[in-house]
């Protein structure tokens, strides 16, 4: 098992490129109970005739997945996935700031023959007032290629090649052309259980069609830089997160609420 500890060539390699893979952070016996947890949690909490969530504006998309966000408020054993501080150190170390606040979790579970992730970037939808934002993608099983693991455009974030898009089929579209014209590299790791991923808010990525006959189940946790502030929305997807996240925050002021707690800080 790793420790929180990230070595210099690591955290370059983040600045670099926009996302880093890191091996075995987590036991497989970790992962089993996390994933019994999340599982059940799913189970319990999903409600599949409900209005959509935020994050989900393509149809395609939507149907392709299992989606429950803010677990931690419902179930104890999630809540020590989401408050781990091993995670929480390493998206402080690899920010390079002094701590980190929640700002939500999220299961996404795709279903078997679950169709393909369309390019996008997530800090499209956030109401935050700078780019110190990180994702952990931790898959709760071996995720081979034909599961569809996350993949990324490697140095995507320091480039605006389609930052107004909501996830589609116009941001598959119209990314992956600036992607190809920009001749920036595409990387589809695999992942064992245990291993995670990091990628920045502003990173593009996307993730194959689920060709198994078993879903493909993946928690993350979205970190916020602690004192971060809320922006004047800018499109209506941030206005939905700011009230579905961040409720009763104030735009210019830093975002502290309930449903934000400090999860690390140096």
């Amino acid at each position: 098992m790793t420790t929180s500890n990230l070595s210099t060539e690591q955290r370059t390699f983040y600045a670099e490129n926009g996302f880093i893979k890191l091996e075995q952070v987590f036991s497989g016996d970790e992962i089993a109970a996390f994933e019994l947890a999340v599982s059940g949690a799913v189970s319990k909490l999903h409600k599949p005739d409900a209005v959509r969530p935020p994050n989900s504006d393509s149809d395609a998309y939507a149907a392709a997945f299992t989606q429950v966000m803010n677990i931690w408020c419902h179930d104890e054993a999630v809540r020590a996935l989401v408050f781990d501080q091993r995670l929480a150190r390493l998206a402080t170390e690899l920010m390079g700031v002094s701590g980190v606040r929640l700002y939500h979790d999220q299961a996404l579970y795709k279903e078997a023959q679950g169709g393909f992730t369309p390019w996008h970037c997530d800090q499209y939808y956030w109401p935050l007032g700078n780019d110190n934002t990180v994702t952990v993608w931790i898959p709760l099983q071996d995720t081979p290629e034909e599961m569809g693991p996350l993949a990324f455009s490697a140095g995507s974030h320091r480039i605006d090649l389609g930052r107004n898009l909501p996830i589609g089929a116009d941001s598959e579209r119209i990314i992956a052309q600036q992607l190809d014209a920009h001749a920036l590299p595409f990387v589809q790791p695999t992942f064992r259980a245990g291993d995670i991923s990091f990628h920045a808010g502003w990173t593009f990525h996307r993730a194959g069609p689920n060709a198994t006959d078993r879903p493909r189940r993946a928690m993350t946790v979205i970190y916020m830089e602690d004192g971060i502030r809320l922006k004047a929305p800018e499109n209506p997807n941030q206005q939905v997160d700011w009230e579905a996240w961040c409720p009763g925050a104030q735009v210019g002021e830093p975002v502290a609420t309930h449903l934000n707690p400090v999860l690390y800080r140096a």
